[in-house]
């Protein structure tokens, strides 16, 4: 398990989630991905849901799976679905408190941009460990282990 978090503010209280990065040209969902753009999505869930839905279920704990494709996708939709509910029941929050649901917005938003810069840096990364020459000293280091990445010269 990935996360557990328990908030008196939703419902229901305690939940778990796991996740993973799977690349949809593997070929084993190169095909599916032929017909469905979530199909990645959706079998990753379900095989997460298997694994570790009985013993969430078993602590009371909802149980949410989060599968990043390798192209910067996020899903599945009952996930995205459940964390627009998160933000919706923060936006509710601020605005019976005086503020502004325009931050709840911010933060949404922000979630992803996070999560996507960390997918492109990782890339970015992978490409450069994969690309060094064998003469170069880094070459053998793994990748992030000498700071971020840095533009082409």
């Amino acid at each position: 398990m990935d996360l557990i978090a328990d908030s008196p503010t939703l419902h229901p209280g305690s939940i778990s989630a796991d996740a993973t990065v799977s690349c949809p040209l593997l070929p084993h969902y190169l095909d599916n991905a032929l017909h469905s753009s979530s199909a990645i999505f959706n079998d990753r869930a379900k095989h997460k849901i298997r694994k570790h839905g009985p013993g969430s279920l078993a602590r009371h704990r909802f149980f949410i799976p989060l599968v990043w494709s390798r192209l910067a996708g996020f899903g599945p939709r009952s996930t995205l679905a459940w964390l627009r509910s998160c933000f919706r029941h923060a936006a509710k929050l601020a605005i019976s408190t005086g503020s502004s649901r325009h931050d709840v917005d911010q933060a949404y938003t922000l979630l992803f941009q996070v999560l996507h810069k960390t997918i492109v840096t990782h890339h970015h990364q992978a490409l450069q460990y994969l690309t060094n020459s064998p003469d170069d000293p880094r070459s053998h280091e793994a990748p992030g282990t000498h700071g971020p990445p840095t533009a082409n010269p």
